[in-house]
């Protein structure tokens, strides 16, 4: 891959379908992390990961505006997994704006290695009377047709080039203007491309940007006890509204003309230009269906949210009693001990929730299921049929035991069905030398075209086969299964456990084994290259952002 954005989202439901399709003119992927949005933006984002447009998204659970740390997690994730050259931080509000995409890779190829590219705001409006008009309708870009004739300052965001830096020394500021290192970064104007900013551009939408954008830095500050630094636009549109201002066109205008600039800088029609405006016209599909225009409504969503928390989509303690039918006693594994007490579990939940999100499988077949914790996650998620499969005879479940099926994978096996996705972790580094083939082809005849499958490899703590990474590529590419690029480098960003990180793949069918083994070239180049497994204890993920790893 060349070149991916990053983003944090939250409430752009008017403007979110636009963002994703007119950046991947120009970008290879875009991943997202949502923040909690109460509209219609991640039913939309899901719609266009449904489509096959390579877009990851995650959540970020915490609604404190800390966006500088956020992100820079967010790059280290991306960075140190991803097979890519330049990563572009961008707003749900900023949009490449280049004459084509050649001229953009060669603007990137201007960076040096030990450099940061930085490129220019252009920030774009309607005119009073079409923004007195305009409710929370879908936002096209390609509209607008004028912008602001000069910055006061002159705001820029920087773009990471990643060769030859180590990912994890770099650091993005507040609003990804500038990026940090322990070491000199050499600054490197972008041109012939710039970047279109569309701060405003409804009532509606400044009320929600400012209302909610406020609350989050103020949680913040609460969090942080750190006097607020940042976001006096938001806090002085947040003042505004209290005092009961109902903003007109001309004053929603000036907001657009004024936002981060020193204030009273600007004013319609004095500083503005007519637009030339190259901004591709893209299709919207989504976004007309979804618009919740509703201000009260999406301040209530929000409050709701806040007070309820984020999601629970697993509980450690909601066991059942195992009672499969065996002669032989219960075989109990590491997660339990001999009294039936849970005594750890291992559980990564948003690489996995991402699988979700983005095919939306109706049933899952887990082979090597542990205690079946990946099946109840899925189970909770929403899949309507789910089965766990593995030799060990545990004393709890995580499910009920009628979906627990108690058989050695490395012996032949037919459930007489198919699953819309198969999964496979981790089971592989214990099967026995000569069995490989026997596990393929029990994942491969219950698989309707589907597979997650994690390999572990010689040098990999607790494995007992010695079959490497290139070995199990070979088995999957003579059957004709390949990786899906994307999808698994999303997988692998969003894990946090390191295996995962290195070895996990998301396969689907190919139509012979020459395209079979061309899709996995990627990914056998990728584990050639040094790993080193960091250590983990057992745990349940659920954010992350929250999360440190090597």
């Amino acid at each position: 891959m060349y070149s991916v954005g990053i983003s944090l989202v939250r409430n752009e439901e008017d403007i979110i379908e636009s963002f994703i399709r007119s950046n991947l003119e120009f970008l290879d992927g875009i991943f997202i992390f949502d923040n909690r949005s109460t509209d219609g933006t991640r039913d939309i984002i899901k719609a266009l990961m449904h489509e096959g447009l390579p877009v990851c998204l995650s959540d970020d659970n915490d609604l404190a505006h800390i966006q500088a740390q956020k992100m820079t997690i967010f790059l280290h994730r991306i960075g140190s997994i991803v097979p890519v050259e330049f990563i572009v931080p961008l707003d749900a509000d900023e949009f490449i704006e280049c004459e084509n995409r050649s001229v953009f890779q060669a603007a990137l190829n201007s960076i040096p290695l030990d450099g940061v590219g930085l490129w220019k705001w252009k920030t774009y409006l309607l005119s009073p009377d079409e923004l007195a008009q305009q409710e929370m309708k879908t936002t096209r870009p390609s509209q607008y047709k004028f912008f602001r004739n000069r910055e006061i300052p002159q705001f820029s965001k920087a773009v990471i080039r990643i060769a030859q830096k180590k990912v994890t020394d770099l650091a993005l500021t507040q609003g990804n203007h500038e990026l940090v290192a322990p070491y000199f970064l050499q600054n490197a104007e972008l041109k012939d491309i710039s970047l279109a900013h569309f701060p405003v551009r409804s009532k509606t939408q400044i009320y929600i940007k400012a209302i909610l954008g406020n609350l989050a830095y103020e949680i913040r500050e609460k969090n942080t006890n750190k006097n607020r630094d940042m976001g006096f636009q938001k806090r002085n549109l947040y003042d505004r509204i209290l005092n009961g201002e109902n903003f007109s066109g001309i004053e929603l205008c000036n907001i657009a003309l004024n936002y981060a600039q020193v204030p009273g800088s600007f004013q319609w029609p004095e500083n503005v230009l007519d637009a030339n405006n190259i901004l591709p016209d893209v299709e919207n599909k989504y976004s007309n269906k979804e618009i919740r225009a509703d201000i009260l409504v999406g301040m209530l969503r929000s409050y709701h949210e806040y007070i309820l928390g984020p999601a629970v989509w697993f509980d450690p303690t909601d066991t059942y009693s195992s009672t499969l039918e065996d002669s032989s006693p219960p075989i109990y594994s590491s997660a339990i001990e001999k009294d039936g007490d849970i005594k750890n579990i291992s559980l990564d939940i948003p690489p996995l929730k991402y699988l979700y999100d983005r095919f939306s499988p109706e049933s899952i077949l887990d082979v090597g299921c542990d205690l079946c914790q990946r099946v109840r996650l899925f189970n909770n998620l929403g899949v309507h049929r789910t089965l766990g499969m593995d030799a060990n005879k545990p004393g709890i479940l995580f499910v009920p035991p009628e979906n627990h099926v108690l058989h050695d994978s490395s012996m032949p096996i037919d459930l007489q069905e198919k699953f819309d996705l198969v999964i496979c972790m981790e089971t592989a580094g214990n099967s026995l030398p000569g069995a490989e083939g026997v596990l393929i082809a029990n994942i491969e005849r219950h698989a309707e075209n589907l597979v997650l499958f994690s390999i572990a490899v010689p040098g990999q703590s607790g494995n007992v086969n010695s079959s490497t990474f290139s070995f199990w590529a070979n088995q999957w590419a003579e059957r004709g299964w390949a990786p899906m690029l994307f999808e698994t480098l999303g997988f692998r960003a969003l894990s946090t456990f390191s295996w995962l990180r290195r070895n996990s793949v998301l396969l689907s069918r190919t139509k012979n084994k020459i395209e079979a083994l061309e899709k996995w070239e990627p990914f056998l180049q990728i584990s050639e290259e040094e790993y080193v497994y960091y250590g983990q204890q057992p745990e349940i993920i659920t954010d992350p952002l929250a999360q440190s790893f090597h």
